[in-house]
C-alpha cells in the first residue's frame, strides 16, 4: 500500500514509489490519497504501465481512522510505503493546524492501524529534508518520523525512514 500515491505534475514521492514497487510485481499494490484526481493519474498511468498488476484505488484522508481500518481489513497490506505528509513550507506556515494534524496524528494514526493489522514493514518517505532545524517548522518536519519511531527495531511493524524522495526521482512533491 502506497500513502501519498497521487501524481502532481512532474510527479510526487508517492506516485515515484508507486511507479518503483509496481517493478517489483506485486501481488497487488493499492493507492491511498485523499486527491481524487492525483490518484486517478497514478492509477491510469501504473495501468498502461503494468496492466499486469491488480491496481486498488483507496480515496481517503488518512486522519480518517475509520476509513483507513476498512481500507486496511479489506485488504490487509503486507508493506505500506507513507508519503503522504505536507511538504511545502510556506503553506505550513500559513495553515500550521492543517500541516500538524495531517504530518502528525495522520502518521502515527496510519502507524498505529499498520501495527494493530499486522502489518510487516512500514517504510515512510520522510518530510524534512529541506527544512532548517532551527526554524519553527524544522522540529514539525520531523515529527512523523519521530511518531512511528516505537515501532523501529521493536514490536509492531519494522521503519524504515528516509529522507532521500528527491533521489528516487520524484520531483519532491
Amino acid at each position: 500500500m502506497e500513502g501519498g500515491a497521487g501524481y502532481q505534475g512532474r510527479g510526487s514521492i508517492g506516485s515515484e514509489l508507486c511507479r518503483q514497487v509496481a517493478r517489483c510485481a506485486p501481488g497487488h499494490l493499492i493507492l491511498l490519497g485523499h486527491g481524487e484526481n492525483s490518484i486517478f493519474e497514478t492509477l491510469e498511468e501504473l495501468r498502461t504501465a503494468h496492466p499486469q498488476i491488480p491496481l486498488v484505488t483507496a480515496i481517503a484522508d488518512m486522519r480518517d481512522e475509520r476509513k483507513v481500518e476498512a481500507v486496511f481489513a479489506a485488504h490487509r497490506p503486507a508493506v505500506v510505503f507513507h508519503a503522504a505528509a505536507h511538504k511545502h513550507v510556506p503553506l505550513k506556515e500559513a495553515h500550521p493546524d492543517e500541516a500538524a494534524t495531517n504530518n502528525v496524528l495522520g502518521t502515527l494514526k496510519l502507524c498505529l492501524t499498520a501495527d494493530r493489522f499486522g502489518t510487516e514493514r512500514f517504510v515512510m518517505a520522510s518530510t524534512d529534508k529541506a527544512v532548517n532545524r532551527t526554524t519553527r517548522w524544522g522540529p514539525p518536519s520531523g515529527w512523523p518520523r519521530w511518531s512511528c519511531r516505537p515501532w523501529t527495531g521493536g514490536a509492531g511493524p519494522a521503519s524504515w525512514p528516509s529522507a532521500s524522495g528527491t533521489s528516487w526521482g520524484a520531483g519532491g512533491a
